[in-house]
């Protein structure tokens, strides 16, 4: 077996197709999910140090929180892995080391060390007549083996795959390189809810943070915020505390089940300052968007109490209210409780400022046109609202502006109609200098590494793989872009606002499709998923290379 970044993409790439088939067994794409997670923790030595772990969950703002805690915690000397989802480009981008996605090398190494023990491990079940040399590098044999095992450990759950298998492999990965690298601290954001999330399998977590609170994933999670914060809650661990953004602080129903689960867990409950700054334009001058300040507040909460630990054992039933003191101003907000000031330097606020995670609230300018194009990937109706408020902020202050376009594309079964509705009643600022809204497509599907394996195969040639021949990718940018129009149609902000009818067309995403729309003077909001955003970032990288 070759031992190169080919044959591990194609690896994952097939545990992304497996877990795609059919419907998971109710057992082990729940509960399931923890046992086959703890059970190779432990097989592997995985497990990391004792209070080590911060572990964050919400709808929005995990990754960028994260790695403003990444940012901190290395100002303050330590050496810090992370870990996030989804990525844009490479599959590397989930594992970050010290500041920095990893090296192919890195990689390399980690997934073949991590293979080699649960081959050891195979071997080590099988029967001694098999004479089995190693795990083969197949999704079903390594699926079969890992409902095997987790049956070893509780024969309530049957042999069925969890849908998790790539995301729990690739977490395992994660461990891996933090162990080897000799971390210092991990900072674990969840893939979706937090209470059965396979980053819940990990131990030593010294402390939970929990972002804002949307309606996402809600097949899963449930239908009502209280619902979806109750499996987010799941990540607060015994006597351990908990820091909760400043939006769920101002939601008494979502806040109270967050202090619930708190009291339950004998865990001291935090709530982040509204503010960083001692003045509304100093935070908006520095951090643009509401939700970036908040998301700040957070990280910094996070990291104070974790380098400070004597401040967290304060009352199991309690609930604190953290406020910043800067330059000698302290200040709090009308909602506070029990106020514990947190001394924050202007070297860390510039640090804060200075944090970009690429495709969330990320501001590209083109090296050879000069054209801006402002990256999130804003997929929920509350995050596109956040998302046009933080546009707003950046073309307000480009004088130079006179067109902006929106590249558009959300992944089945969002609702399109919804996201660019709640995307156009926050757009007020700019809506007259809308043009257009392109509805994209492209060669990726989503959470499919196919585009990257077509780097290291050559065999991507600039044409459209998924497109001409997967007629339901092009009935979907379809009834994308007949959404947009029914939304352009129907509201009332766009009749008052715009300058003229915006058109609204559909294109395959390539560097020669989008060439048009790249001039001096414009603008483009690419927004809806991560994995368009990603795509779309990859041609704006190799343009500029």
């Amino acid at each position: 077996m070759e031992r190169s970044y080919a044959t591990v993409l194609r690896f994952l790439e097939a545990l992304i197709r497996y877990g795609n088939i059919g419907k998971p067994s109710s057992n082990l794409s729940g509960e399931g999910n923890l046992i086959w997670m703890r059970y190779f923790i432990k097989h592997c030595e995985l497990e990391p140090r004792q209070d080590s772990v911060i572990h964050l969950a919400g709808t929005k703002g995990k990754g960028t929180t994260a790695v403003m805690c990444e940012a901190l915690l290395r100002n303050a000397g330590l050496r810090t892995a992370v870990f996030t989802s989804p990525h844009l480009s490479t599959v590397r981008e989930r594992i970050r080391l010290n500041g920095g996605t990893i090296s192919e090398n890195t990689f390399i190494r980690a997934f073949f060390y991590l293979y080699d023990l649960i081959t050891k491990h195979y071997q080590a079940t099988r029967k001694e007549t098999e004479h089995v040399a190693t795990l083969p590098m197949e999704p079903d044999c390594f699926a079969s083996f890992v409902a095997n095992s987790c049956k070893e450990v509780s024969e309530n759950v049957n042999s069925a795959l969890p849908r998790s298998l790539f995301f729990g492999f690739v977490t395992l990965l994660f461990l891996t390189v933090a162990k080897q690298d000799g971390a210092e601290v991990l900072i674990v954001e969840t893939g979706i809810g937090g209470r059965l999330d396979a980053t819940n399998a990990i131990q030593g977590v010294a402390l939970s943070g929990i972002t804002s609170i949307g309606h996402d994933h809600m097949e899963v999670l449930g239908n009502s915020l209280e619902e979806i914060a109750n499996e987010k809650a799941g990540i607060i661990r015994i006597d351990r505390p908990v820091v909760v953004s400043s939006s769920i602080g101002d939601n008494d129903h979502i806040l109270s089940v967050f202090h619930r689960r708190a009291k339950q867990c004998k865990a001291t409950l935090f709530i982040a300052s509204r503010s960083i700054f001692p003045s509304a334009d100093q935070q908006l001058k520095c951090l643009k968007g509401s939700h970036m300040v908040e998301n700040a507040a957070l990280a910094a909460s996070m990291v104070y109490l974790y380098l400070n630990p004597r401040y967290t054992k304060i009352r199991s039933d309690a609930i604190m209210k953290l406020t910043f003191s800067f330059h000698n101003h302290e200040y709090t907000a009308d909602y506070a409780k029990n106020p514990l000031s947190i001394p924050l330097t202007e070297t860390e606020c510039t640090i804060l400022n200075s944090v970009c995670f690429a495709g969330r609230s990320h501001v590209h300018v083109s090296q050879k046109t000069g054209s801006v194009f402002l990256l999130d990937g804003a997929h929920t109706p509350e995050s596109m609202a956040l998302c046009a408020r933080w546009a707003g902020s950046i073309v307000k202050d480009m004088a130079n502006i006179r067109r902006v376009s929106i590249f558009f594309a959300c992944n089945h079964p969002r609702d399109p109609h919804s996201l660019m509705n709640s995307f156009f009643n926050e757009a007020a600022s700019f809506l007259h200098l809308v043009t257009d809204i392109v509805i994209l497509r492209a060669a990726s599907q989503a959470k499919s590494l196919i585009g990257e394996l077509h780097k290291y195969e050559s065999a991507s040639d600039g044409e459209d793989h998924s497109g001409s021949a997967n007629e339901k990718s092009i009935q979907w940018q379809h009834k994308q872009a007949n959404d947009v129009r029914r939304c352009l149609r129907e509201s009332n902000n766009i009749k008052l606002r715009a300058r003229a009818p915006i058109d609204v067309s559909e294109i395959y995403l390539s560097k020669d499709h989008i060439r048009k729309w790249r001039t001096p003077d414009s603008c483009i909001i690419a927004c809806g998923s991560f994995y368009h955003v990603g795509e779309l970032l990859s041609i704006l990288a190799s343009e500029d290379e």
